[in-house]
Formats: C-alpha cells, sequence, structure tokens
C-alpha cells in the first residue's frame, strides 16, 4: 500500500511512518524540514510541502496514494493556536479526537465491511479538510 503520511517529523507522524514501514508499506512522509525526520528506510520518500495552503504542492504529495494519514500538529504551546482559531481547547478531546478515533476505527472495520471503510474515509476527508482550514486560520502551517 502507499501510505503519505502528513506532520511526519512529529511524535505523533514519526510512529505511523516506522508502523507504516514495519508493515511493508511504502510511505511518503509529507514534512516542512525534511532535516528533522530521523527515519531513513528505502520505501521511505520525503515530500517537502512548506505551506499546505499551496495546493500544487500539498496535491503532488498526494499523488498515487491509496491511504493518507495526517498528524499535523503545532509547535510549541498546544493551545495557542487552537485558541487563535477559537476552537475551544476542550474539543481536542471531544468531539475532534473522537471523530478521528472513530475514523481510524471504521477504516479497519472497512476491511471486512467495505461499505463502512468507504464512510469512513469520506468522513476523514471532510475532517481533514476541515483540519487543515482550521490551521490555515489559526496561522500555525
Amino acid at each position: 500500500m502507499r501510505v503519505t503520511i502528513f506532520g511526519a517529523t512529529g511524535q505523533t507522524g514519526r510512529l505511523l511512518v516506522e508502523q507504516a514501514l514495519a508493515r511493508g508499506d511504502r510511505v511518503t512522509a509529507v514534512v516542512r524540514d525534511p532535516r528533522r525526520l530521523e527515519v531513513r528506510h528505502p520505501e521511505l520518500s520525503v515530500d517537502v510541502v512548506h505551506e499546505l495552503a499551496d495546493l500544487a504542492a500539498t496535491n503532488r504529495a498526494l499523488r498515487n496514494a491509496d491511504a493518507v494519514l495526517s498528524a499535523i500538529g503545532p509547535r510549541g504551546r498546544r493551545d495557542a493556536p487552537v485558541a487563535a482559531a477559537g476552537v475551544p481547547v476542550s474539543w481536542l478531546r471531544f468531539p475532534i479526537g473522537t471523530l478521528k478515533l472513530l475514523g481510524a476505527l471504521g477504516l479497519v472495520a472497512g476491511l471486512w465491511v467495505p461499505g463502512i471503510g468507504v464512510a469512513a474515509a469520506a468522513g476523514l476527508v471532510v475532517f481533514f479538510v476541515c483540519a487543515m482550514y482550521t490551521h490555515v486560520r489559526a496561522g500555525d502551517l
């Protein structure tokens, strides 16, 4: 499987990259600063996207992906960009965290029931678009 992972240099992103490579997936790590990516592997390629609002660069990173994972998050103080975007910090656990968890579980369930997987994938795409909008609005990209 060809997996594209946004935010691959962060703590969560690094773990996603390592797990996908361990599964035998071909991974494209989407990063702002390639020097921060500590993982090296023959099945790992790196795509540098400095601004997610750069649609050409973002689309290039998504090319040929079978799956896309987002581990995008702010650096430093965790609640400042979220608060700047008008999103209550309490929402990070519910509903935002819950939606991400349910989407991931839906994708796993989709391995056995394809309709659930398609619905979960569509929901995660909507979630991803909304998350990108929030990050752009917060100005933390």
